[in-house]
């Protein structure tokens, strides 16, 4: 708890007891959380040329201590030895509940095999649902597995080092993990 003393400047020997002391206040940190994330793929197996449709999703924890996680970021780096197709925002990300209550698509940065989705941010007890798909190319071979998996890296800060001005008149200047960085 923090609490607040008042004292009284003077000369005298020892130093005055307190005035007043306020009452102990609590302030409760909030974070975001997104423990949950997961892969699947659809059909789990196949011949060259067939499509497979990968279904990633994840979510905001949804508790007293949780906060909306901000610039949150999709990265999964298919195999070569498949086809990516592009994404449609429109269709193939979902919120739970609707976005933009939810949560807030910014832009699909992929590239190649290279799937980046960015989220500007994602509100507590939100979840995502993102679909995309993959030609298997004619270089695959019968019986090979081709794996890969789903990253999603995330901020507890909006912008690069918080909202400036924030409530309180000051802002991070620090970077990410500095000691007047974001944590």
């Amino acid at each position: 708890g923090n609490t607040f003393q008042a004292f009284i400047n003077t000369a005298s020997t020892p130093a005055p007891a307190a005035l007043f002391t306020s009452n102990t206040i609590n302030v409760q940190i909030a974070e975001p959380a997104i423990t949950n994330l997961a892969k699947t793929v659809n059909p789990a197996s196949g011949d060259a040329g067939d499509q497979v449709e990968y279904t990633v999703t994840f979510s905001n924890v949804t508790s007293v201590n949780a906060s909306p996680a901000y610039d949150v970021v999709l990265t999964d780096n298919v195999p070569a030895k498949m086809t990516v197709l592009p994404i449609n925002p429109a269709t193939d990300i979902t919120f739970t509940p609707a976005a933009p209550a939810c949560g807030v698509f910014s832009s699909d940065t992929s590239s190649g095999n290279t799937i980046t989705l960015i989220f500007t941010s994602l509100n507590s007890g939100c979840a995502v649902s993102v679909k995309y798909r993959a030609t298997l190319q004619t270089s695959v071979i019968p019986g090979e597995i081709l794996t890969n998996n789903a990253v999603v890296n995330y901020s507890s800060l909006p912008l690069t080092t918080g909202t400036t001005p924030n409530p309180t008149g000051s802002n991070t200047p620090g970077g990410a993990g500095s000691a007047t960085g974001e944590r």
